[in-house]
């Protein structure tokens, strides 16, 4: 549980720019699909209004299709192409992130552990010389 909510907030812009990148897509695709439904679509319970067309704009960003029976407009083909594209994008970033953190916290548990194991197979006689020399120089000694 530690190491997810360091992950996570570590990572917390690009998380919360990934969250309204999505929100804006979400409203961006429903707004087209709105304004630019396919022939006929009006009579359709799926394109009457901007929250029934959220729906639908997210069925496409998470790739479940679009549920239209019938052919489909070159202008609405457009948005399901360029909502296509940006999905991978808006899925693909925040899943990277999340991954580099976590291979970043486990990088950083092995090293940890591994200066604890250096320090416990210390003796505890010799523990200090070796991490600090004595100068025998007499520089800053004044012998006159």
């Amino acid at each position: 549980v530690a190491i997810t909510h360091r992950v996570l907030w570590f990572n917390r812009e690009i998380l919360t720019a990934a969250f309204l990148n999505c929100v804006v897509l979400v409203l961006l695709t429903s707004t087209l699909l709105y304004y630019l439904p396919p022939s006929g679509a009006h009579a359709s319970p799926s394109f009457e209004s901007l929250p029934s067309t959220m729906y639908l704009s997210i069925l496409m960003l998470t790739g479940q299709g679009l549920e239209y029976e019938g052919e489909l407009p070159w202008w609405t083909k457009t948005v399901i192409i360029a909502t296509a594209i940006f999905s991978v994008a808006m899925f693909a970033i925040p899943a990277s992130m999340i991954t580099w953190g976590f291979e970043a916290e486990a990088a950083r548990l092995a090293k940890k552990a591994a200066i604890r194991r250096r320090a416990h197979k210390l003796k505890p006689g010799t523990a200090t010389s070796g991490l600090w020399s004595q100068s025998s120089s007499s520089k800053g000694s004044s012998s006159e």
